[in-house]
């Protein structure tokens, strides 16, 4: 069920990306869903867990990071030195 969820969350994101973005003005919603999920797999190719050896954008390092829980109950963090929106936005 939960992840039943995080997928119609995820979803719903997606929609509003692609219909609100600037990315997308003037776009097919079927073709910028379609660059959408080209974007996501390039970014999924380079992505780095957070956590793994030390650098300035790891935990350890000089960097600051948000490690989400559970929105509905809260968040971890550390080292956050910044604002933090309470929207989250893909």
């Amino acid at each position: 069920m939960r992840g039943h969820l995080i997928l119609l969350l995820l979803q719903a994101n997606i929609e509003e990306k692609i219909h609100n973005s600037a990315d997308y003005a003037g776009m097919d919603p079927a073709a910028a869903r379609l660059d959408f999920a080209e974007r996501v797999k390039k970014y999924e190719a380079v992505y780095e867990p957070i956590g793994v050896g030390s650098s300035p954008t790891r935990p350890g390092g000089n960097g600051t990071y948000i490690k989400l829980i559970d929105t509905a109950s809260g968040s971890g963090h550390m080292q956050v030195r910044a604002r933090v929106n309470t929207r989250a936005s893909i």
